[in-house]
């Protein structure tokens, strides 16, 4: 197992861990930034109704923030469940 507790080298309020639960092999280097920085090639989906962000309003000092756990159930439950059913996956 490999652990990184923050890929964000502190770019971010909340550090941003990176888990390899597989090995210990480490990602390769990165340059993190918390803005999107278009690359050639890279088509990049800006329709609000596919993007997931953050409304805090207090730079994401709570603990319980409603839309990152919507996120979260979306991304762990609801897609895995549509690959499954929808795709024969």
């Amino acid at each position: 197992m490999m652990s990184i507790p923050d890929i964000s080298t502190n770019k971010e309020q909340v550090p941003i861990s990176c888990v390899n639960a597989l090995n210990t092999a480490k990602p390769d280097p990165l340059v993190y930034s918390g803005v999107r920085m278009p690359q050639k090639d890279v088509d990049l989906n800006t329709n609000t109704d596919y993007m997931v962000c953050c409304d805090c309003t207090d730079n994401c000092q709570v603990l319980f923030c409603w839309s990152s756990i919507l996120s979260k159930i979306y991304e762990f439950y609801v897609i895995p469940y549509r690959k499954k059913n929808f795709t024969g996956i």
